[in-house]
């Protein structure tokens, strides 16, 4: 959805998004991988420089959720296993080029 200005057309954008996420654990060594699902939300901004020309900024907030990685912690020995909450999130920040053909 966005609003036009003379040149500049300013809009918001939203979204489902999903990650791969490795968790790693150091001692005992053993990881996890999961996929993570979540919502994305941002803003940005575009200006045309010329007929066929536009430059834009965006941002945008990424929300990955969380989940329970498990790890194995046994050493070997006693077989337990410990679960992890890992919540992911990102904030990304982007500059673009469009051109027309």
């Amino acid at each position: 959805m966005g609003k036009v200005y003379d040149n500049r057309l300013a809009y918001v954008t939203s979204g489902l998004t999903s990650a791969k996420i490795d968790s790693l654990m150091m001692w005992p060594n053993d990881h996890s991988r999961k996929t993570h699902l979540g919502f994305m939300i941002g803003a940005g901004v575009e200006f045309e420089v010329s007929e066929k020309t536009l430059f834009g900024i965006e941002s945008k907030y990424s929300d990955f959720g969380s989940a329970l990685h498990p790890f194995d912690t046994s050493c070997g020995f006693c077989g337990q296993c410990d679960e992890r909450t890992i919540e992911v999130t990102a904030h990304t920040i982007s500059a673009k080029v469009n051109f027309r053909f």
